[in-house]
């Protein structure tokens, strides 16, 4: 999340609390990128379980799926699509890109590939689905 103008500070600190209660990492608002890492147990969560990010709701089309991870930070959510589309039986390919180039490198390390540079300047063609963390 990027915020171009000044906050007071009520606003600042109910953003921080709310960050803090959803485990992510508060650094003061000094971050080049935005980048909040996706918590483990936010990357597990009920985003698989009530939605249309269900994997068992995508196994009848019998074919890879492609989902688009637009921010992938260090990859906690991304490696969570692939092990619970791959434990339901789903093929996907999985699209990430990141604008962070160490974030790019932390996930390159975990083998995955990804696109350098905003999603908002890519064109990608036929995506079934866009997970991504959800904002409080």
């Amino acid at each position: 999340m990027t915020v171009n103008h000044q906050c007071s500070e009520d606003v600042w600190g109910s953003v921080k609390r709310c960050f803090q209660a959803y485990r992510g990492e508060w650094n003061g608002g000094n971050n080049q990128y935005g980048y909040f890492p996706t918590d483990d147990q936010v990357a597990k969560g009920t985003i698989f379980d009530h939605s249309i990010a269900n994997p068992y709701n995508w196994k009848h089309l019998e074919r890879k799926i492609r989902i688009l991870e637009p921010s992938a930070g260090e990859g906690a959510l991304a490696l969570e699509i692939l092990e619970r589309f791959k434990r339901a039986g789903v093929e996907v390919e999985l699209i990430l890109c990141e604008i962070d180039p160490l974030n790019v490198l932390a996930l390159e390390a975990k083998g995955l590939s990804v696109h350098q540079g905003s999603f908002f300047d890519m064109a990608f063609d036929n995506i079934d689905l866009v997970i991504m963390t959800p904002l409080v």
